[in-house]
């Protein structure tokens, strides 16, 4: 029985038959269903798609099959065998994270049994008749042990290197189509001079608008209730001081809240002046927000968290 089963014809017919299974499941499932590992090397070496991956694999393992096959030697043998279970050892690392172990574990267990099988067999003379030890052609289980040993840990090495790749560029393009956060809390520059704070790097008019007046400037975003209630019950008057209302855009690609209203209703404030932040970023101010200058100095700061700077302190 040993005979049959270590006989390189039998285990090629094996081998290929393993091969076709697979093929045909993969064709019928679908692109999801080949080795990922495989499909993330071609995309990463050619820039194929998966679907194209897909039938390059299958097509592979098709000729593959007929080759081992037709020639039916040992040699081809152990390198179809052991070519499978390397793919499919990786499949089965790949399916500790991703999940689906099940398939690829069955070709894993199938694949490593044929390719002992084969490290048992014999190289066989033209004649057909095994040979002897000084006789032996082709290479010694010890060697082909050390090939599969070397093959298998380069193919890891490959495929850890595809994966980083690819989560770094997952990484690098999450990162390029973020918007950029700019936080201003402003509380940090009370008591300094305009020109000390960020103010006159992202509204470069401020400066020269208050000059050395007094002066409010709010900070408001138009879809804040709190901030149209702050307008209403202080600056829906003319004031002494001067007023400047500065809106801050919605960071690009943000989604709001769907509240039923087309477009915010505009603020109330007599009298203002208008300016708005650089439209892009993510912009974190706790709006409403209230500076309060006077002679060139931020003398007081307040948001919707702390500070008052616009009732009289008790």
């Amino acid at each position: 029985m040993k005979k049959i089963l270590t006989h390189p014809r039998v285990l090629s017919f094996a081998i290929a038959l393993l091969l076709v299974v697979a093929a045909t499941l993969q064709s019928r499932w679908g692109a999801a269903s080949v080795p990922a590992p495989l499909a993330e090397i071609l995309n990463w070496l050619f820039g194929y798609d998966a679907t194209v991956a897909a039938r390059l694999i299958v097509s592979a393992e098709f000729a593959g099959a007929a080759a081992i096959a037709c020639v039916g030697n040992r040699t081809l043998a152990l390198a179809g065998s052991a070519t499978i279970a390397f793919v499919a050892l990786a499949c089965v690392s790949r399916s500790l994270r991703d999940g689906g172990m099940l398939w690829p574990a069955i070709v894993l267990a199938l694949s490593a049994a044929l390719l002992w099988l084969t490290l048992q067999s014999a190289p066989r003379t033209k004649a057909g008749a095994r040979t002897n030890k000084s006789s032996r052609r082709g290479f010694s289980p010890a060697w082909t042990a050390l090939f599969a040993i070397t093959v298998a840990t380069a193919t890891s090495h490959l495929v850890h290197i595809v994966e980083r790749t690819a989560d770094a560029a997952a990484s690098a393009e999450r990162q390029a189509n973020a918007p950029i956060a700019i936080d201003l809390d402003m509380h940090p520059y009370e008591g300094r001079r305009i020109a000390d704070t960020p103010l006159p790097i992202y509204l470069p008019t401020l400066e020269a608008l208050v000059k050395d007046s007094t002066a409010f400037v709010v900070f408001y975003n138009p879809h804040c209730g709190s901030c149209h209630s702050l307008f209403r019950e202080h600056f829906a008057s003319l004031r002494p001081e001067m007023v400047i209302a500065v809106e801050i855009p919605d960071a690009d690609g943000a989604v709001l809240a769907d509240t039923g209203e087309s477009e915010p209703e505009p603020i109330e404030c007599a009298g203002c002046e208008r300016l708005p932040l650089p439209k892009g970023p993510n912009w974190l101010i706790a709006s409403p927000m209230v500076l309060k200058l006077e002679n060139g100095f931020v003398t007081c700061v307040a948001d919707r968290f702390k500070g008052n700077c616009l009732e009289p302190s008790e």
